[in-house]
């Protein structure tokens, strides 16, 4: 088969070329997978001098036979390229996926997916990405009162900063929406703080045993003053 013009092969659609089956995607022709291409044959990907054919898969392909590529092949991100046979020529270029990060953090101190954190100390969430698909990311906070806060942040060399105070003990669900169909979500919980409240409970403690030691003491005193004067009066 030679092709010179456009081949689409759509999600849920197959493209088997037997053993000494033939393709011969001629200059100016363009191949788009979107489905499933096995190859078991030949691929002549723009057989003459000029390199303007094209092979675009954005689903599954499989080379089993052989490809002569005096053209271009790209694989996307997030389609499969698996080579079992000969590749000539050309190699194929691989799109790299881009990355998506969501990163929480209370004063310098990370905070993990499902961590705890302080209540009433500032926290940060710092979403990343290297797609150039998103511009601005969507920050929704969700507090433990159901209420919800809502703050869109532009993209600044791949990064947005998004800050609060959690006031409230219980579970934070914090949520960065890249605009693009990428959403990461992370939950926090926040306890109370008992640094303070263990301090003053800790001078009352002490307060409480000095007291109740000097009331032992006075006691025994007591107890032994008794015994003296008994002992006066029987004449020992």
């Amino acid at each position: 088969m030679s092709n010179s013009g456009l081949i689409n092969n759509n999600a849920g659609g197959t493209i088997n070329i037997a053993d000494f089956g033939t393709i011969n995607n001629n200059s100016s022709g363009t191949i788009n997978n979107y489905g499933v291409f096995n190859n078991d044959g030949t691929i002549n990907n723009n057989p003459g001098l000029r390199s303007s054919g094209t092979i675009n898969n954005y689903g599954t392909f499989t080379n089993n036979g052989t490809i002569n590529n005096n053209g271009t092949i790209n694989n996307y991100c997030g389609a499969t390229f698996i080579n079992n046979g000969t590749i000539n020529g050309n190699p194929v270029n691989y799109e790299s996926c881009p990355t998506y990060t969501l990163e929480l953090k209370q004063g310098v101190n990370n905070v993990p997916n499902g961590g705890n954190a302080n209540i009433n100390d500032e926290m940060t969430a710092t979403a990343t990405t290297n797609s150039t698909t998103a511009s601005e990311v969507t920050f929704t906070r969700t507090n433990p009162d159901t209420t919800i806060d809502t703050q869109i942040v532009p993209l600044v060399s791949g990064s947005a900063q998004y800050s609060f105070t959690p006031t409230l003990a219980g579970s934070y669900t914090i949520k960065a929406d890249f605009g693009n169909g990428v959403v990461i979500e992370q939950t926090l919980n926040i306890s109370f703080n008992v640094v303070p409240e263990s301090m003053v409970g800790t001078v009352a403690l002490i307060a409480s045993s000095l007291g109740g030691f000097v009331a032992f003491k006075r006691m025994r005193n007591d107890k032994s003053d008794t015994r003296k004067r008994k002992g006066t009066d029987l004449g020992i």
